[in-house]
């Protein structure tokens, strides 16, 4: 998974979600236990292709990171 972002509130985070769907990703929004909702793209299927969706994000202003 890459996340772009971990927020408290969840219509920051779909606020998020629709950018990213707008710009061709195909992102998704989560409330976790620490009761963050983390916005991700993915699953993918290995470490490397979900390094490369981050270096797209990066380049596009997103802040992703690469999540085990």
């Amino acid at each position: 998974m890459v996340q772009i972002a971990a927020v408290l509130h969840a219509e920051d985070a779909n606020v998020l979600v629709n950018a990213l769907r707008n710009h061709g990703f195909a992102a998704t929004a989560q409330r976790m236990p620490d009761g963050l909702v983390h916005v991700r793209i993915g699953p993918f299927a290995t470490h490397e292709e979900a390094s490369r969706m981050s270096m797209r994000l990066l380049a596009d202003g997103y802040n992703a990171m690469v999540q085990p």
